[in-house]
């Protein structure tokens, strides 16, 4: 293991400072540099592994492709509340939430706030990382199909709505 302020080989244990907000490990010499950090290994790897997951998630998400059907889909009315709600039940803060989505974190607040309503390639990514619903089908296109399924003969209504457009 090197020290990553001067590069030198540590022969001793290396120490854990904090130096203008980012922790380095350093040697005995480069350790006056900052502050020291105690740290406790159990809520590092805790930390690692919650990470560990929610990338996997997100390396996952990417791989897939989103574009199938995403004209076919509409965000559900309750969006702010299930992401809210997802975010806490996996313990991440929204700042996190914001940097695995790559967005700012005002978009992230507002999203939650319900004041914007997200992309649908968006809230894709949202649900992968959450593991939450937000995309449904259009409300009209259930009904259509279900009043087309319903019925096991087309009526002359039927045919005239078909001609024109209003049911799919």
């Amino acid at each position: 293991m090197s020290c990553e302020i001067c590069g030198r080989k540590i022969i001793d244990s290396p120490s854990r400072i904090m130096v203008e907000g980012l922790q380095l490990m350093a040697c005995y010499r480069c350790s006056g540099h900052g502050e020291k950090v105690k740290f406790d290994i159990d809520k590092i790897r805790s930390g690692i592994s919650k990470r560990s997951k929610i990338e996997s998630r997100i390396k996952k998400a990417n791989s897939k492709k989103f574009t199938d059907n995403l004209e076919n889909l509409e965000i559900i009315e309750d969006y702010y509340r299930k992401i809210k709600e997802g975010r806490e039940r996996i313990g991440i803060s929204q700042e996190e939430l914001a940097k695995y989505l790559k967005e700012k974190l005002s978009v992230v607040q507002k999203i939650e706030l319900g004041k914007i309503i997200p992309s649908i390639k968006l809230s894709r990514e949202i649900e992968h990382i959450l593991k939450i619903k937000l995309l449904s089908a259009p409300k009209k296109e259930i009904e259509n199909k279900n009043q087309i399924n319903s019925n096991s003969v087309l009526t002359i209504g039927d045919i005239i709505k078909l001609k024109k457009g209003e049911i799919d």
